[in-house]
């Protein structure tokens, strides 16, 4: 059961979340005829939750996927989920050799650019890895500055410019542009969010337009975002439309004005709240009428705002009691404290950033848990299972269903091999969350730490010495492996 689960956890409401699926198919029918869906995996970086969303959404309305980090791509094609755009600028050179890799094994990819050095930097990349392709195999979109000022060329003539140079260059092919502006997606008045989408279209019309004189064809025009994608989409310029928290929520997102019904009667917002926080009430202050529950900043982001309190919505108030504590304070007077070990959900202010905090998001169903996903596309690090050279050299992890995760070179391992070794690789699912190892004898070069070992950071790997309920098991790894699997660019993870 959903009380069961221990806190701080990240839940997804099963009928919460099919409703918004539900609800997003509705729309989708009213789009224009050619313009189809793209959700954006960076809400919630799982493999296992796109491949829900791909299947609730149907064929008719979304086709592919949107990454934001090459790491999300990777995930996406290791478990067979095709056709992925990662709508950013790819431009460190691992990273680069990394897309190139996806397309080498033969994962449908596409990527943005803003620059003719980034254009040629990629060419050069897929030459190497997939030289005499019979046809390019990286598909580049152009993106353009619609207002947001952040990435993208400047002007319309930039933009048919830098089409025609992608255009020109071996093992990329021109597929189109995007016209993404995310500080509009947050404009709460819906009348004004659809005047400042409009001033998007006039640009996006003059990019097209430049396209056209320069006789260069383009197949797609993607972004839009949660509140923007009703207009871009009804607008006729847009192929595709980029929607992420749509299918969960926020608080930040529920501020909006979105001029209907809704399905909560809340603004008008077409999604109901899916997505929450589990916490447990750790310390009760009667006097100040306050709680406390163990999810700070290391659970749940606070970077558009606090959270809400799920039943307390307008009668508590959430403030940061620092990494690891909440603090609750109740408004109304006549309202009855918790008590200490009681559960309290709490609606994240924004969903992204903290689905990024978590190693699984608990699905539940009647308050039953259902499913515990991996959120497998967390991180920079290089996903193994995305092509078999790194799954050579890196077994997949499997702890409940985890794939694609990489191993990373940890120090505080490497110490530990001094004293006698401990080697931990996870290949074997099991029931528990907590990792174990067994002490190995391995020289300092050949240790390495898992990746996303469920509820531990490698420090507190070291104290849980035994066979373990995930049945790790120890495995050398020569030197000469682990650099091949450095040159492939599956190096250090940003996790530590």
């Amino acid at each position: 059961a959903l009380r069961d689960v221990a806190s701080p956890a990240l839940v997804l409401d099963l009928a919460a979340f099919e409703a918004n699926c539900r609800a997003l198919r509705a729309l989708a029918a009213g789009f224009p005829a050619g313009c189809t869906v793209r959700p954006h995996v960076k809400a919630h970086k799982s493999s296992g939750l796109a491949r829900r969303q791909l299947e609730l959404l149907g064929p008719e309305v979304a086709q592919g996927l949107a990454c934001q980090t090459v790491r999300e791509a990777e995930a996406m094609c290791a478990a067979g989920l095709g056709d992925v755009l990662v709508t950013n600028e790819v431009v460190p050179p691992k990273q680069v050799a990394r897309l190139a890799e996806l397309c080498r094994v033969g994962h449908a990819v596409g990527v943005c650019v803003d620059s003719a050095a980034n254009a040629r930097q990629l060419s050069r990349a897929v030459q190497e890895a997939v030289p005499g392709a019979p046809a390019p195999p990286l598909r580049v979109i152009v993106e353009a500055n619609v207002g947001q000022d952040r990435c993208g060329v400047a002007t319309p003539g930039e933009a048919a410019a830098l089409a025609k140079e992608v255009a020109g260059l071996p093992g990329l092919a021109f597929g189109g542009v995007q016209t993404y502006h995310g500080a509009l997606q947050h404009v709460r008045g819906h009348g004004e969010r659809r005047e400042a989408c409009e001033a998007v279209h006039v640009k996006a019309r003059a990019i097209l337009g430049a396209l056209a004189a320069e006789s260069i064809p383009c197949e797609t025009v993607t972004g839009a975002g949660t509140g923007s994608m009703e207009f871009d989409a009804a607008s006729g310029l847009f192929t595709e439309v980029q929607p992420g928290s749509f299918f969960f929520g926020d608080v930040d997102y529920g501020r909006n004005d979105w001029g209907g019904d809704g399905a909560d009667g809340a603004g008008g917002r077409p999604w109901g709240q899916a997505l929450f926080v589990a916490s447990t009430v750790t310390s009760v202050a009667p006097e100040r009428r306050a709680f406390v529950v163990d999810a700070g900043l290391k659970a749940v982001a606070q970077d558009s705002g606090p959270p809400l309190v799920r039943g307390r919505e307008e009668a508590a108030r959430f403030r940061s009691g620092g990494d690891e504590h909440g603090i609750v304070d109740v408004l109304d007077a006549g309202a009855e404290l918790p008590a200490v070990g009681d559960q309290v959900l709490l609606v994240p202010g924004h969903v992204d950033p903290t689905c990024a905090l978590h190693d699984w998001i608990v699905c539940v169903r009647d308050g039953v848990v259902e499913e515990v996903l991996p959120i497998d596309a967390r991180g920079f690090e290089a996903a193994a299972s995305a092509s078999p050279e790194l799954a050579r050299v890196y077994p997949r992890a499997a702890p409940l269903g985890l794939r694609g995760a990489g191993l990373e070179r940890c120090r505080c391992f490497t110490r530990a091999a001094r004293r006698g070794g401990l080697r931990v690789d996870p290949l074997t699912p099991g029931a528990g969350h907590e990792a174990a190892l067994r002490p190995t004898h391995l020289e300092e070069h050949e240790v390495l730490a898992a990746h996303h070992a469920p509820g531990r950071q490698a420090r507190g790997l070291r104290r849980h010495a035994g066979e373990g309920r995930h049945g790790f098991r120890p495995r050398r790894v020569p030197l000469a492996e682990m650099r091949e699997a450095q040159r492939l660019g599956a190096g250090r993870t940003g996790k530590r």
